[in-house]
């Protein structure tokens, strides 16, 4: 994750961008991300010493226009910006669970500074996702009941969420380098306990037991189920692609297989979650930087080409 320094620059580009000059209103944007009024100018001028826009401020408020470059960049970052608020809502969840407080739930982190993100609040079903989403990967803990979503009574940070932690907080980055579970789904209507054993699992003490593998595939979608577990095992690799890049790019996969791995799923779905992983590789193909080297670029993008014309023929007619 970028630093908030980093966040409030990228904040005020996308700004620019997206807000017409005669209702633009720098200094007050600033503010409302809680830049001190003596670093405002500070960070205009930082962008403008980038390339990224142009110093408007003169004698009076912080004021500033993109550059091309800026424009382009911003253009970039909106393009990026479900995955790198998914991302940022994540690390925050994990930093709130990691102080010595008991948590019954949510509520009081949708009540707290963390909640604000690039002055938009995270709703309770943006936080409700995650945490299922942190569950499954088990990064934390949580009482389970029928009426709750995994991941939201009484939610405790596991030694693998510390650990995530630890080495920087980034989830994305940290279950691509191959410290998540494996891609089982479980869910269980009884407390249950649940043991790994080599290549199966144990399950006792419970009345219903169900799992889901991504090995399991709808007949007609075993080469698309191939080629999607293909490209997620592939993604460490690529360690030109940033963060929010790879998180996109994994996330539609996983949750192509989980529906291919589901009863008789319908064609137009499936159609549509190929589509979204499609797009998050034609986004990941798109330059990543202004230094990124020609070469680096070029071979990214043919690896997504190559990716998404595979996916689109494996479809079934």
């Amino acid at each position: 994750m970028g630093t908030q320094f980093e966040e409030q620059c990228e904040a005020l580009l996308m700004y620019l961008e997206e807000t017409a000059e005669d209702e633009r209103d720098v200094d007050q944007f600033l503010a409302g991300l809680d830049v001190a009024e003596d670093h405002r100018y500070d960070l205009i001028e930082f962008l403008s010493n980038q390339g990224l826009v142009k110093n408007a401020s003169g004698f009076g408020d912080p004021d500033c226009l993109l550059s091309g470059a800026g424009r382009y960049q911003a253009q970039q970052l909106i393009s990026q910006r479900p995955a790198r608020r998914v991302a940022a809502l994540r690390t925050r969840m994990l930093r709130w669970l990691d102080t010595e407080s008991q948590r019954v739930d949510w509520s009081d982190f949708l009540a707290s500074d963390h909640v604000e993100y690039q002055q938009q609040r995270f709703t309770q079903t943006e936080v409700e996702h995650q945490a299922e989403f942190l569950y499954n990967a088990g990064l934390i803990t949580a009482v389970r009941v029928n009426e709750a979503v995994d991941g939201t009574l009484r939610p405790t940070l596991t030694s693998r969420g510390r650990d995530c932690l630890v080495q920087g907080g980034d989830v994305a980055a940290y279950l691509g380098a191959g410290h998540g579970p494996s891609n089982t789904t479980i869910r269980n209507s009884q407390d249950t306990h649940i043991g790994s054993i080599t290549g199966g699992m144990q399950a006792w003490n419970s009345t219903t037991v169900s799992q889901v593998q991504h090995n399991n595939a709808a007949a007609g979608y075993e080469e698309l189920v191939r080629l999607v577990q293909q490209l997620v095992a592939q993604l460490p690799e690529r360690t030109e692609l940033t963060s929010e890049a790879r998180e996109d790019i994994q996330e539609a996969a996983e949750d192509t297989l989980d529906v291919l791995a589901g009863p008789e799923p319908k064609p137009g779905k499936i159609r549509r979650l190929v589509d979204g992983i499609v797009g998050a590789l034609g986004r990941a193909a798109l330059p990543l930087g202004q230094g990124m080297a020609q070469g680096v670029h070029e071979g990214t993008a043919k690896w997504a080409s190559e990716h998404s014309q595979l996916l689109l023929s494996s479809l079934p007619m």
